[in-house]
């Protein structure tokens, strides 16, 4: 099976019991760059004295929104679209405070430039383990706090 992944989101929620409806704007998701200049802007921008090297290094930095999603073909690539909830971890409870702090910052992707990434888990988690099962279908079955459906992407105007 393919074992590629893509990271599309990653945030704290408070659920309540039963039914819960959840609406994210893809630029709320902390790997994307929140950026609002090209690279050549942000270059121009330092040079001009507009931003100074600190907000220079930050400016660009996260994952270009318009590569966030696969382009797709126009027969269709197929996906597993993927959602795993979980608990926040023992030693992560204080820092409930920075996933609103840094809510602005692809801190998923770039870190944080003051203190401290919300969540302790490693890059990519839960990815990361996925040598141990195969795919990421395999990591998932028999697993409650999972839920996987395959969705198909296309590009091109033959679908219209």
């Amino acid at each position: 099976g393919n074992r590629v992944t893509i990271h599309m989101d990653h945030f704290y929620v408070e659920l309540d019991p039963g039914t819960n409806i959840l609406t994210r704007e893809e630029l709320e998701a902390p790997h994307l760059s929140k950026s609002r200049w090209s690279l050549s802007q942000l270059q121009d921008n330092l040079m001009n004295g507009q931003v100074n090297r600190r907000d220079f290094s930050w400016g660009g930095c996260g994952w270009p929104r318009h590569l966030n999603i696969p382009r797709g073909t126009e027969g269709g690539m197929e996906w597993n679209l993927v959602v795993m909830v979980s608990r926040v971890l023992p030693q992560d409870m204080s820092r409930l405070g920075e996933w609103r702090r840094n809510s602005n910052l692809a801190w998923s992707y770039c870190g944080v430039n003051w203190g401290n990434v919300p969540d302790s888990r490693p890059m990519g988690f839960p990815a990361d383990r996925m040598r141990d099962y195969g795919d990421i279908v395999n990591m998932a079955r028999g697993r409650e706090n999972w839920a996987i459906t395959r969705v198909t992407i296309r590009h091109g105007s033959s679908w219209l």
